[in-house]
């Protein structure tokens, strides 16, 4: 690589020179590299001295530091790796040029909205405009940013190095004092980049009295772009909240190394120094002559230096106030699990720019550690400060101890109910479990005709299609049998899962079971469905109650097959044949549904468990057809004829008929089972106990066939 006096670095190919490319320099991007500032001692060789013969890129996957803006700079690394090696970083003070920064909080502030935390401005001038310094722009294309000129090359520089984005306007160009609002309406602007956005309340701008200049912290405005004609600067660096930033970028999408720092959040008192690190590179390249006057404070540091001449800024905007955590030295040796010695813990954090002060003994003292503002974002608790501590002596130095849980006995409680009565849905029922979106599915709302009542709706919905959180899981059971009806013949679905429904002002959340049972090609009746729910309480050990119901009920309910289900005085829910009508709005075949209050169920109190041993003497099976009426239930039957004589030992439904010239009535057969403890059963016994079955019948209006 050589450098001509025309400025233009030529790449050397055999005893041929073509002009250098990006790409000859490492970086992905096509094109030729922009003019260099070119001076008779340069031209001479001289420009080799400052430019990095041998340097060595390292990528740092940025994912892994979002949480630490201070690591978004190269000091920032160099901040940490000195730590790691023990080495001395550079103090930060011999790379800036004093500047005064008068600090202003009064009114008549230009930051007119509290997206801008602090803003600091200092004007420069006269300023040599020239093209861009050779090592700055073998630093910057290595690293992938385009070099334009001195000038604007080095607020970049400035960027990387510190981490804080700052921008220059063409002082000539600027009317009137800057200012930090929101955009007007339909307020343009045309960008560095070529671009032209149209702006909207909602954007922050830096302006002056005439219109808008950049787009804050993301890109300025070409109108006050510098040039190479240039001979006033107006620097700007300022803290903008990072969410603002965040929002205008998206809005825009405009997305720059500017842009993504602020995201982060930077640190607050990073403006003004990113001002005087920007002073210090024109100075050293003599693009800036200034002459030093009487010695000035610095408002970002704690040290007076020499100023110079026409170097004053403002700031406007207090830093807050500093955060100090303090944290016990047997509180870190007990969260670490090793011994440390105090020295060691102050080195550590001295090393990283904490400030430490020890108070109390001095082998187990309590430090006070004052956090600089560049960690204000990621150091906010003790244990921030004992995670910083193990990465500095590593984590392979700590003790692997497999960590202690104390257990107590507990009861299964709701959650094992759950799991008995999911169990047996799907191994006695032979159905399937869906888990479903809390969500209803509007268009298939629609599709059924049914407006559920006293939903909660979403503020910020996932789409119009998905507003309202679901009151029932029946119509999602329903969709999912209409999507499968065409590839099977019969189905079998349940759901466990919460429902919302507003009571009053307050949505009021619970667990429900649903489930449903359809068929194509036969006709499920009331009380094949029914014996699901049945089995599904006899594994609770818990008792039903089935009632006939007048109650308004779910479009899909058939009335006068819909029975509303009790356990211990409480309300369970509903389950019955779904309607002849609701069936052929969406199709379906036959089908059954229920839905019960889940929680409900399986806090009900269970029947205890009792052993009663077997009768060592054989039972007898006696089945009887009867002719019932439908105002007579079988849980009722049942009962009725276990209570008439001791020995009955169950009554079992075996099978039910029901034909068109019974429109009151209906046959069912019942298995009687009966056993005596204490003797073999004879026949006038077996006799006996059947004749008081009969005549208790048909005292009831029923018919023995």
């Amino acid at each position: 690589m050589v450098l001509l006096e025309l400025g233009i670095f030529f790449y050397r190919e055999g005893t041929t020179l073509r002009p250098a490319t990006y790409q000859d320099l490492g970086d992905q991007r096509t094109g030729l590299l922009p003019a260099i500032h070119m001076t008779p001692e340069a031209a001479a060789g001289s420009w080799r001295d400052r430019c990095d013969t041998i340097d060595y890129v390292i990528t740092i996957d940025n994912q892994a530091i979002t949480h630490r803006p201070d690591l978004w700079s190269h000091r920032g690394f160099a901040r940490e790796v000195a730590a790691l090696m023990g080495w001395r970083l550079r103090p930060l003070k011999e790379l800036l040029l004093p500047i005064y920064f008068e600090v202003r909080t009064e009114a008549g502030s230009p930051l007119q909205d509290a997206s801008c935390a602090r803003f600091a401005i200092c004007a420069i001038g006269p300023v040599v405009a020239v093209s861009s310094l050779p090592w700055m722009l073998l630093r910057l294309v290595r690293i992938g940013s385009k070099p334009i000129n001195a000038l604007v090359d080095a607020t970049n520089y400035v960027m990387f190095d510190l981490g804080q984005p700052m921008h220059a306007f063409d002082g000539d160009k600027i009317t009137g004092p800057l200012c930090v609002r929101k955009a007007r309406h339909d307020e343009s602007l045309d960008l560095l980049d070529g671009s032209r956005i149209t702006l909207s309340k909602q954007d922050l701008i830096v302006a002056d009295e005439r219109s808008a200049l950049s787009l804050a912290g993301i890109m300025g405005g070409t109108a006050s772009g510098v040039q190479q004609g240039t001979t006033s600067l107006l620097l700007e660096s300022a803290y903008f909240v990072p969410t603002t930033i965040r929002q205008n970028a998206a809005r825009h999408h405009v997305r720059t190394e500017s842009s993504t720092r602020f995201e982060k959040g930077m640190d607050p008192a990073a403006g003004t120094m990113a001002l005087e690190r920007y002073g210090k590179l024109l100075q050293q390249e003599k693009l800036l002559p200034v002459q030093p006057v009487k010695a000035k404070h610095s408002e970002s540091h704690e040290f007076d230096r020499m100023g110079f001449e026409g170097l004053n800024g403002t700031v406007w905007g207090e830093l807050p106030e500093p955060r100090t955590i303090a944290i016990s030295h047997a509180k870190i040796e007990t969260l670490i699990g090793i011994a440390l010695e105090p020295s060691r813990v102050v080195a550590i954090l001295t090393s990283l720019e904490l400030a430490v002060t020890q108070q109390g003994d001095t082998a187990t003292p309590i430090y006070q550690i004052a956090i600089p503002s560049f960690r204000a974002h990621d150091l906010r608790i003790a244990e921030d400060i004992v995670e910083e501590i193990v990465r500095m002596i590593g984590y392979d130095t700590l003790p692997s101890v497999m960590p202690q849980r104390l257990t107590t006995a507990a009861t299964s409680g709701d959650r094992a109910q759950l799991r008995i009565l999911r169990h047996q849905l799907v191994a006695a029922g032979r159905m399937q479990e869906l888990y479903s979106y809390p969500l209803y599915d509007e268009a298939f709302l629609r599709e059924i005709a049914y407006v559920p009542e006293h939903t909660v709706t979403l503020k910020n919905p996932v789409s119009e299609q998905w507003q309202r959180l679901v009151t029932s899981l029946v119509p999602h059971l329903m969709k999912a049998v209409v999507i499968n009806m065409h590839d099977y013949r019969e189905i079998r679905l349940f759901e466990i899962n919460r429902t919302w429904r507003l009571q009053g002002a307050a949505p009021e959340e619970r667990t429900m079971v649903a489930f449903v049972v359809y068929a194509a090609d036969r006709t499920i009746d009331f009380y094949e469905g029914k014996q699901y729910i049945q089995s599904c309480a006899e594994r609770l050990r818990l008792s039903l109650t089935w009632e006939a119901t007048t109650a308004p009920l779910a479009p899909w309910y058939m009335p006068g097959r819909t029975a509303a289900i009790t356990c211990q005085g409480k309300q369970l829910g509903f389950a019955g044949c779904v309607s002849l009508e609701f069936l052929q709005r969406i199709g379906l075949g036959s089908a059954f549904v229920a839905e019960l209050d889940a929680t409900l169920l399986v806090r009900s109190t269970a029947a205890p468990l009792r052993y009663e041993p077997i009768s060592k003497y054989p039972p007898s099976v006696q089945d009887v057809s009867l002719l019932v009426p439908y105002t007579i239930t079988v849980a009722e039957l049942v009962r009725e004829i276990r209570s008439i004589d001791h020995r009955i030992a169950a009554v079992q439904l075996v099978d039910m008929f029901e034909q068109a010239t019974w429109p009151d009535q209906r046959a069912l057969t019942l298995r009687i089972t009966l056993v005596d403890p204490t003797a073999t059963l004879q026949k006038d016994m077996i006799e006996a106990v059947m004749a008081r079955i009969a005549d208790r019948m048909r005292a009831q209006g029923i018919v023995i066939r």
